[in-house]
């Protein structure tokens, strides 16, 4: 028993730019053994012409949706919870660098503390609610605090 995959795939302009389709369709089939290499070279032409030929059919007959989805709503209607504000971080160059917040999880890991927890310790110490949030500054002093803490 042989088993033949045939696939074809076209790409067309999406809607906005920089943007594409891709339609895409593929075959399985199983040939018998007896079968010449002419014989499969021709079933193999065969099965990629009609698949070839259904793709751009799809193509045309593809219609494009009325209203492209949005990325991100206008308007959230989720209620929002205030968390106090000690010291807000300032401005996003003064924010904690990636290099900061990575050492805090893994000071907070070392301890057995969980994303969470880490967070409620930003939020305790410094009034906010998530360590990416923390300035340069509280980002050291939190690093302090947890390297005076002891390893679970």
């Amino acid at each position: 028993m042989l088993k033949i995959n045939v696939s074809f795939s076209k790409k067309i302009p999406g809607e906005e730019q920089y943007s594409s389709l891709n339609f895409h369709g593929s075959l399985e089939r199983e040939l018998s053994d007896g079968l010449s290499s002419a014989d499969i070279q021709r079933i193999f032409h065969e099965n990629y012409q009609l698949l070839e030929q259904t793709v751009e059919q799809e193509i045309q007959t593809y219609s494009h949706p009325a209203q492209p989805p949005q990325s991100f709503p206008q308007q959230q209607s989720f209620p929002q919870q205030q968390a106090p504000q000690v010291r807000p971080a300032k401005a996003s160059s003064n924010q904690a660098s990636p290099k900061q917040i990575q050492f805090l999880n893994r000071l907070g890991a070392e301890r057995g503390l969980s994303q969470s927890q880490v967070d409620a310790f930003a939020l305790n110490h410094f009034g906010c609610d998530s360590i990416w949030k923390l300035d340069k500054k509280q980002a050291s002093q939190l690093i302090e605090k947890l390297q005076n803490q002891r390893a679970a």
